[in-house]
């Protein structure tokens, strides 16, 4: 629960949950990648998460990463435009 909830109005509230939404199915979908393609914690994989500003808004970009080994070309990105809507 957000501290400042009762200052967030119901759009907000509800722009809030559909990001959270498609970060959580981004994050899930990475993960089942992750674990169908043997990237797994215990060899040492774990998920980088950053933030890209574009001009159509935010992206929250994850991928897996090693601290030894080339990372593979997957991502999964939500866009958020600068409205707040995720795309």
């Amino acid at each position: 629960m957000c501290k400042n909830d009762k200052l967030m109005d119901v759009t907000d509230k509800a722009l809030s949950a559909a990001v959270v939404a498609r970060i959580s199915a981004a994050k899930a979908r990475l993960a089942g990648w992750m674990d169908r393609n043997g990237f797994t914690e215990s060899q040492g994989w774990r998920v980088c998460e950053e933030l890209r500003s574009r001009p159509e808004g935010t992206e929250f970009v994850f991928r897996p990463i090693h601290m030894r080994l080339p990372s593979p070309p997957h991502e999964e990105v939500v866009l958020v435009d600068t409205g707040g809507v995720p795309v």
